[in-house]
């Protein structure tokens, strides 16, 4: 086996891959073997509570973040043309068409695959996204990764324009759900 490759408690590839491009084989290597001796919680949040040790609570953020935005390329890679996302009828639709249904892509692939349970709403200048099952202590994604993820998918949805994103509420600190905020309409 690849020393690059490794297994944490069914971890998906494509989170593996994110992870590798921002922290390099060497390091993500170190902290799955801590994850595999210390913790008592696994898959990416395990992965948090190491990264907040050595790095602290706001670069650990920012490296989850990124993570889950190179990791979305992974994701892509492997689900873009089971989707749909490769054809003509996908890639001519309006952009904010294009944006909506790669969000529900994306999300209904997570709540049959990930255990997770997303939805989105609609409303007149933001889309209102629910989140639950990111902090569970069985979870394979977690919060800033998540993020990341989105942020990509609507960058890469919507012609490479930069859309707002944010967490509002964290499911540790509040308790039914994550909830995260989208603009609709991109930066400048």
């Amino acid at each position: 086996m690849d020393s690059s490759r490794i297994q944490i408690n069914e971890m998906q590839d494509f989170i593996q891959e994110g992870l590798k491009e921002i922290l390099g084989c060497a390091v993500l290597n170190e902290i799955a073997a801590r994850v595999q001796t210390s913790e008592t919680r696994t898959g990416l949040p395990a992965f948090k509570n190491i990264l907040t040790t050595q790095f602290g609570e706001l670069v650990t953020r920012g490296i989850l973040i990124r993570a889950g935005r190179a990791g979305f390329y992974y994701w892509m890679r492997k689900s873009g043309e089971f989707l749909g996302w490769k054809g003509a009828d996908f890639r001519l639709l309006p952009t904010r068409s294009k944006v909506k249904r790669a969000m529900s892509d994306l999300f209904n692939f997570m709540n049959t695959e990930m255990l997770i349970n997303a939805e989105i709403h609609e409303l007149p200048k933001t889309w209102h996204v629910l989140v639950a099952g990111l902090t569970e202590t069985n979870s394979v994604l977690e919060c800033n990764f998540f993020s990341g993820m989105v942020q990509e998918l609507l960058s890469w949805a919507g012609g490479g324009k930069y859309f707002g994103s944010r967490e509002t509420y964290c499911q540790s600190v509040r308790g039914v759900c994550c909830e995260f905020e989208l603009d609709k309409i991109p930066l400048d």
